[in-house]
C-alpha cells in the first residue's frame, strides 16, 4: 500500500528529504501517507496494524547519510495513527543500492540481508520504506519475519514507481 505514484511532487519531496537532508518533511509524506493509510481502513480494505517497523538501513549507510528516511517517516506516522515503531529487523550486510538494479538484481541482492533481532510481540506490523519499486526489499524483510513467527505483515510506503515495459 502506497500513499502514491512516485513523480512530482512527491518524488521532489522525497528526493529533497532523502538527499538534501530535509528532515523537516518527514511529517509531510508521513501525514500523506497517513491520509491514505485511515482513507483504506475506513473502506475496510486494511486494518490497522498493531506495531510500524521501519526498513532498516545497513549502519555504515546511515552514518553516510545521517539518518535512515523510513525511520523519520516511520516515527511520524507513529503519531498520525497511534501505534508503536518497533525495530526488531536489523540489516546484516551492507547491499548495493537497489535504485541501480533491475528486478532480478534487487531480489538477489538482499537475499539474507536481514535478521530478527529478537521476536515481535504483535500480531500485525506493517513495514514502512520511502519508496515502494519491486517489493523485494519488503518481502525479502517479511520471509525473515515468517521463517520465525506467523504476523501479518502490511507493505506500505509513501510511493510507488511506476515501472514501464
Amino acid at each position: 500500500m502506497t500513499g502514491g505514484y512516485y513523480q512530482t511532487p512527491i518524488k521532489q519531496l522525497l528526493s529533497d528529504f532523502k538527499y538534501r537532508q530535509q528532515m523537516s518533511l518527514a511529517r509531510e509524506l508521513a501525514h500523506f501517507l497517513a491520509r491514505r493509510i485511515y482513507k483504506l481502513i475506513d473502506q475496510e480494505i486494511i486494518a490497522m496494524p498493531q506495531a510500524i517497523q521501519p526498513v532498516p538501513l545497513h549502519w555504515r549507510r546511515q552514518a553516510k547519510r545521517g539518518f535512515n528516511q523510513a525511520q523519520l517517516i516511520a516515527n511520524e506516522l507513529s503519531q498520525y495513527l497511534n501505534i508503536p515503531v518497533i525495530e526488531n529487523i536489523k540489516r546484516l550486510r551492507s547491499t548495493q543500492s537497489q535504485a541501480e538494479l533491475d528486478a532480478k538484481q534487487r531480489q538477489h541482492n538482499l537475499d539474507n540481508a536481514f535478521q530478527l533481532r529478537k521476536p515481535i510481540t504483535y500480531n500485525s506490523i506493517a513495514l514502512v520504506d520511502d519508496v515502494y519499486t519491486t517489493g523485494a526489499t519488503m518481502h525479502e524483510i517479511s520471509e525473515t519475519i515468517l521463517q520465525q513467527q506467523t504476523i501479518e505483515i502490511q507493505h506500505w510506503a509513501v510511493a510507488r514507481t511506476i515501472i514501464s515495459d
